[in-house]
């Protein structure tokens, strides 16, 4: 067993992918990995607390910091081996990384989970605010390493406006082009433990990007797990791929200037095969730990068919 048991600080615990990384962090699977307490940074420790039952005053502790001046971040960050950034894309992150530089952890993980934005094609710019962050991280000299998971399991099943379930209205599934284009998935559950197994190795040991998928899907596939999930068949809105391909690459050449431009752009990267990876670190992440969850069960759990 190795000796290495690093301690760590997470950031944007209250956003989508929070209450998921620490129930992986505090669960019997990757606990004893850790040196606790796993530190917090929150304005507000009541939600997460409701959310993750396990919390206790021994394996976690919280802490207050302005994220958008740094202030407070020395605290938090002194002593830590890996810090993990979830916050969001809407709130700045040169403090958190300034702070994270001068505090010189062994590993620090970006918010930058999703597409994998290297092979993203004319999509590329789309994600510009993420690989600006990186890039900034690494030229502070921080380890960083960036985790892509492609397309969130549940977000394909319950964002109406993404994946096409129950849009353009309710009962109906719009989808672009060929119902069985390939889409690389992971469950938000599964990112946790991502996010877990990859701040407990040796840093040394870690690639610049970890590719990984719990699952390949297609829209059509995508439909007929909600209708076993649910019982209830989708009516199909099929659309020729140039209708969301157009719109969204010139949203990703010009820049989103909105959620709702950001939205289009992340279906056309669905729909045009750029939702996709090498899923080469799957092993490499979930061995002897977890084993990824396969989307029809991601979908029943979802749905509330058991």
């Amino acid at each position: 067993m190795s000796a290495y048991k690093p301690t760590v600080a997470i950031l944007g615990i209250n956003g989508v992918i929070g209450i998921h990384a620490l129930n992986a962090f505090l669960s019997p699977t990757f606990s004893s990995l850790f040196t606790l307490p796993i530190r917090i940074v929150t304005r507000d420790p009541s939600k997460i607390k409701a959310a993750v039952p396990a919390i206790t005053d021994q394996n976690v502790k919280f802490y207050t910091a302005n994220i958008a001046t740094g202030e407070g971040l020395a605290t938090v960050f002194e002593g830590v081996d890996v810090i993990i950034n979830i916050l969001g894309v809407e709130v700045p992150h040169t403090a958190v990384i300034e702070a994270a530089a001068a505090a010189k952890p062994k590993l620090y993980l970006p918010s930058e989970f999703g597409s994998d934005i290297p092979a993203a094609g004319p999509y590329k710019n789309l994600f510009k605010v993420k690989t600006d962050v990186v890039d900034l991280a690494r030229s502070k000299g921080l380890k960083t390493v960036s985790i892509v998971t492609n397309a969130f399991s549940e977000w394909l099943l319950v964002v109406p406006p993404f994946a096409g379930v129950n849009f353009p209205e309710a009962g109906q599934f719009q989808y672009y082009g060929n119902d069985n284009v390939e889409v690389d998935t992971t469950s938000l559950v599964d990112v946790g433990k991502v996010i877990a197994s990859v701040a407990s190795k040796d840093p040394a040991s870690l690639p610049d990007y970890i590719r990984v998928a719990g699952d390949v899907v297609s829209p059509r596939k995508i439909s007929e797990a909600y209708t076993a999930a649910t019982g209830q068949k989708l009516t199909d809105v099929a659309l020729p791929l140039e209708e969301i391909v157009i719109p969204a690459r010139e949203i990703a050449k010009e820049g989103p200037k909105s959620g709702n431009d950001f939205l289009i752009g992340l279906r056309g990267v669905l729909y045009d095969h750029y939702m996709v990876s090498t899923h080469e670190h799957n092993e490499f992440v979930s061995k002897g730990l977890f084993e990824f969850t396969p989307f029809t069960e991601v979908a029943k759990r979802t749905l509330g068919k058991n």
